[in-house]
């Protein structure tokens, strides 16, 4: 079960790797080394909120020189776009993937946030509404959440992709 566990997680960090690495393949590789992509730190932690919902609390941070100028629809939190995500249920040797619920239109917005140097920003993203079935099988498993993020800049500085898991502990929802 271990081994079974293991694979599936190495499997699924190529998949996220490949998506991650795959975007910086459009830039020729001399204009990579004269503009190397800024970097961000994404510190993400799945929780109990207050009201009882698992939640994935989100710690943004700008590591890089300047500050970042982004629209805040473009923020992981701020919609349904913002932030990839795959929802895994582990009782299964092979996991099974939760549903997402109704998926709403986000319209963008006009609305700007900079992110000095050094700065961290903070959200979080309810995953009950997006995932309808999280609650019935945080009950009876152990649950992944992976996550893939890439910040778009008002003025299209290259900004490297993060990703990374979180896992929800079978029983967590009721605590």
């Amino acid at each position: 079960m271990t081994c079974v566990r293991s694979c599936r997680a190495l499997l699924l960090y190529t998949l996220m790797a490949m998506l991650a690495f795959g975007e910086d393949m459009k830039q020729p590789r001399d204009e990579k080394k004269k503009n190397p992509p800024v970097v961000i730190a994404l510190n993400v932690e799945a929780k109990k909120s207050p009201d009882g919902e698992v939640v994935l609390d989100l710690q943004l941070t700008n590591k890089s020189k300047k500050p970042l100028v982004v629209y805040e629809s473009s923020l992981p939190w701020s919609g349904e776009y913002g932030m990839t995500l795959i929802v895994l249920e582990t009782n299964l040797a092979e996991g099974r993937q939760l549903k997402r619920g109704i998926v709403r239109i986000d319209d963008p917005t006009t609305k700007t946030r900079t992110i000095a140097p050094d700065e961290t920003i903070s959200g979080e993203i309810k995953l009950s509404k997006r995932f309808p079935e999280l609650a019935a099988s945080v009950k009876k498993s152990d649950v992944e959440v992976f996550w893939s993020c890439k910040i778009k800049t008002i003025d299209k500085i290259d900004v490297r992709r993060v990703g990374g898991w979180a896992l929800i502990e079978k029983g967590e929802e009721e605590k």
